[in-house]
């Protein structure tokens, strides 16, 4: 069983204000007295938009730039994962090389525009 300064787990409960090193902003999310106040959040941290604001930001964006069109976009990041001696190596550094050159990714997946690439063994 817990005592009162300690959660359901057993952890400590604070014993009075945290530091300011802790961190972050404390802000107390118990109700006042009548209106419950909730803590304000800076505009950055949040923007809310409507289907109409979104849809109109993706028109606006035109069509993607493919490094290997239609599985891998130019402007993102991934992961080509599988089990231990499968392959990946091999196929990240074919990868490379058709991006680099243009050439169809394993003779199959078009690389539209060359780019550069870099590639980082361990």
């Amino acid at each position: 069983m817990s005592s009162d300064h300690e959660d359901r787990d057993g952890i400590p409960l604070p014993t009075g204000p945290l530091e300011e090193a802790s961190g972050g902003e404390v802000v107390d999310l118990r109700p006042t007295t009548g209106r419950a106040r909730r803590p304000t959040l800076p505009a950055a941290e949040l923007a809310i938009s409507t289907y109409g604001e979104v849809a109109a930001r993706v028109a606006a964006a035109g069509e993607p730039r493919w490094l290997i069109q239609g599985l891998w976009p130019a402007d993102a990041y991934g992961v080509l994962a599988a089990q231990e001696k499968a392959g990946k190596t091999w196929a990240a550094l074919d990868l490379a090389v058709s991006v680099a050159t243009g050439q169809p990714w394993l003779d199959h997946f078009a690389c539209p525009t060359p780019d550069p690439a870099l590639v980082s063994l361990p």
